[in-house]
């Protein structure tokens, strides 16, 4: 899943996104899910859904897609069906310029709930997302988002300065991916605690618990001295 240059070397210097984690498949758990949808009635639609696990800060890349030349009503049926397969928490589109229309259409004619996407300060936010790609906090199911992938792998920042995106590159679906993100509540999740097999751990989490315990009660009693 690395950044690619047309003669198949790895280069992601001057792309927008850094080279992201993919994954054949979906791990188990208990799952959540929201999609962004960067809205296009010239331009393609783009919809990605993005899901984590409890206890897992790690955000999954689903599944993603786009088409050109689509009517309102025909995004909606997509939603629709995106609806009808994951139990999705939020929608969150571009709601501005054209998506306007859009976010109208769902509300009053489909009955659709959606949010309008959170879109100050994108540069802050892409080098955010770009943090969580390093840390492995990102991970894209590969054979699902294909074309996502290649706009995460093309994207290049119009200059050296790297504060635009490049004109002439494909950036719906990598939009609709921030959407999401930005959106996504994994960075909510604990992991689970660690479980305890040796017996010197076990007395001296227990020797811990014991203190912290007499620590909290002799400063409680404190307290009630000076009641």
């Amino acid at each position: 899943c690395g950044s690619r240059k047309s003669d198949g070397t790895v280069n992601s210097s001057g792309l927008v996104y850094r080279p992201v984690t993919c994954a054949a498949v979906r791990p188990e758990g208990e799952w959540s899910y929201l999609l962004g949808v960067d809205f296009g009635i010239r331009d393609a639609c783009a919809y990605v859904v993005i899901g984590w696990r409890k206890h897992d800060r790690t955000a999954y890349v689903i599944e993603s897609m786009k088409e050109n030349d689509k009517t309102v009503t025909h995004s909606a049926e997509v939603v629709k069906a995106y609806q009808a397969r994951f139990p999705l928490s939020r929608i969150i589109g571009d709601l501005g310029g054209m998506g306007a229309a859009f976010g109208v259409e769902f509300q009053r004619r489909h009955g659709i709930p959606i949010e309008a996407a959170e879109k100050v300060n994108k540069l802050g936010f892409i080098a955010l997302m770009n943090g969580a790609i390093e840390r492995g906090e990102l991970v894209v199911l590969e054979r699902s988002n294909r074309a996502l992938l290649k706009e995460m792998q093309e994207l290049p920042w119009s200059d050296a300065t790297r504060q635009k995106e490049s004109a002439g590159f494909d950036n719906h679906l990598t939009d609709a991916l921030l959407y999401s993100w930005r959106a996504a509540w994994a960075f909510l999740q604990e992991p689970l605690p660690t479980q305890l097999t040796a017996p010197e751990d076990i007395i001296r989490a227990q020797t811990d618990a014991h203190w912290k315990q007499y620590a909290e009660e002799q400063h409680q009693r404190r307290n009630d001295d000076y009641d």
